[in-house]
Parts: structure tokens; sequence; C-alpha cells
């Protein structure tokens, strides 16, 4: 049974994902368990510094190299958030990305969830395409099942 503190029981490419797996093999220390879930939840991990920062330095060069890169609906929702209650308010993390629109580095945010995190980060509305509706845009409203907006 995972404590916290243990190295993240997985393969290289689970651990640190197919990019930084293959630019680093065997030489990026292993994500610890910073928070062990219940039965049949998936656990939280947190990267070792020198981990985060080699992956850091390949994401930059990636976006810099990129000619159209796209913030995925993924990586926007409510994951980035720290607890359901602020689900709402965008993160660091939401406002990170923002400033990597406005710079130019990510092209277009596509999003999941209809609570306009870009656009409440700072991400113009015409950059956003929100696929399964919006509260802020009358012009796409969210459907009752959770999808069916007018991006769908």
């Amino acid at each position: 049974s995972l404590r916290v503190g243990d190295e993240m029981p997985a393969t290289v490419r689970a651990a640190h994902g197919t990019c930084a797996a293959t630019a680093a093999e065997d030489s990026l220390p292993y994500p610890r368990v910073s928070r062990v879930a219940a039965a049949g939840a998936a656990h939280e991990y947190l990267d070792q510094p020198a981990a985060l920062g080699s992956k850091v330095e390949l994401l930059a060069r990636m976006l810099r190299d990129a000619r159209h890169a796209v913030v995925c609906a993924s990586m926007s929702g409510g994951g980035l958030s720290p607890d359901e209650e602020d689900s709402a308010k965008p993160t660091r993390a939401h406002r990170v990305l923002a400033a990597m629109v406005r710079a130019g580095l990510v092209k277009e945010w596509l999003a999941s969830t209809p609570e306009g995190l870009a656009q409440k980060a700072g991400v113009r509305q015409d950059l956003v395409n929100e696929m399964h509706g919006s509260l802020f845009d009358p012009t796409n409203p969210p459907s009752a099942g959770g999808g069916g907006g007018a991006a769908d």
C-alpha cells in the first residue's frame, strides 16, 4: 500500500510522459506520492524539483518551436483547480497559461467546462473554444447534460 513520500510505481513513460521520458529516459527522479486517495480513486503525485525543471525546459522548447500551440480541454478545466469549491475560479496554472496566450506562445484555448476559467484568467473570448457551451457567451449556451453546446 502506498504512503505519502513513496515513489510513483510506474514505468518511466507513465511517470514522466512520452516526451519527457524520451528526452531524459532514466535520469529523471520519479514523482512522489503527495496524497493517498480512497480505494478506487487516483492518488496525487508531485514531481521532484529536478524532474519538474527538466519538464518545464522541455515544454518551453516545444512551445518556442511550435507553429500553432493549443491548450487542450483536458488541461484547462476543473482539473487545474485545487478543490471542487474553487473550481469556478482560475488557479495559478490558468493564469500562467493565459499569460502564455497573451505572449503568443499558445494560439488557442480549448475548454471543456462552461465556467469561463480561461476568460477569468485573462484570455480573450475569441481565442477560447468552449466545447460544451459557455455561461458567458449567449451564442453557445451549455446544455442540460453537460455537453452539446453550440461548439459540439
